[in-house]
């Protein structure tokens, strides 16, 4: 009977500390989500309160980080979602996401380094943006797009040095139909006075598909419309 008694009481033991040990566990998950209740609600000042508070307790959290920024991004509070961004790639720990969660598909290495791209871009901050572009292309070598960003980066510093056109012959090693690419390749020629007319220009272009070779006149060289897709009218 005394060693029945003894095992009940080490098992009530056990139990009353695995309720104390789970307790803020389970709190901490019902606050996580409300904040992401709030969060899909476009509530983001309570949501944006409720994850910093969740973040408080757990600084080494990423996904709280990531919420934060999100919410950061969405009241164009730059600074502070560049921060929590850096944070998450600090503490690089991508796991235990749950599929169900709003806007967590890019919780990842590639994902986070693109937010900071598009902040770089919207705050117009050159060198950061090359620098994080270098990144992304570390990441996903085969992604053309880095690499015309890069370039048209460069060209808007009226830059048209080899290295501006090693970036583009880059991209059409990668996608060799790209007409955007082939433009921005006779456009280096034309500048550097490979090209003595806009005709001779037009002919590196034409091998694009004929969406790509809608083209209008713009000083002495084309631009495609894929120009106007990417917000843009010319180059210097």
């Amino acid at each position: 009977m005394g060693l029945l008694i003894a095992v009940l009481v080490i098992v009530g033991l056990v139990i009353i500390g695995f309720s104390i040990k789970t307790l803020p566990d389970v709190a901490k998950d019902r606050g996580f989500m409300e904040a992401l209740q709030a969060y899909e609600n476009h509530m983001i000042s309570e949501a944006m309160k409720k994850f910093q508070a969740l973040l408080y307790e757990e600084p080494y959290n990423g996904v709280f980080h990531w919420y934060v920024a999100l919410c950061s991004l969405q009241r164009q509070e730059f600074t502070n979602a560049t921060y929590h961004l850096d944070n998450i790639l600090k503490i690089n720990n991508f796991s235990g996401t749950g599929e169900e969660w709003p806007d967590i598909e890019n919780f990842s290495e590639v994902g986070v380094n693109r937010k900071l791209m598009e902040i770089y871009r919207t705050t117009k901050v050159r060198d950061k943006l090359l620098s994080q572009l270098e990144k992304l292309i570390v990441l996903e070598p085969g992604n053309e797009e880095y690499y015309l960003l890069i370039v048209e980066s460069m060209i808007e510093e009226k830059n048209y040095s080899e290295t501006t056109q090693n970036y583009i012959e880059k991209i059409l090693s990668i996608n060799p139909k790209n007409g955007y690419a082939q433009f921005l390749l006779s456009l280096i020629y034309f500048k550097n006075g490979k090209f003595d007319s806009p005709s001779n220009c037009r002919k590196k272009y034409r091998s694009g598909s004929i969406h790509q070779r809608r083209i209008f006149y713009h000083g002495f060289c084309p631009i495609p419309s894929e120009l106007e897709r990417r917000g843009r009218t010319s180059f210097p």
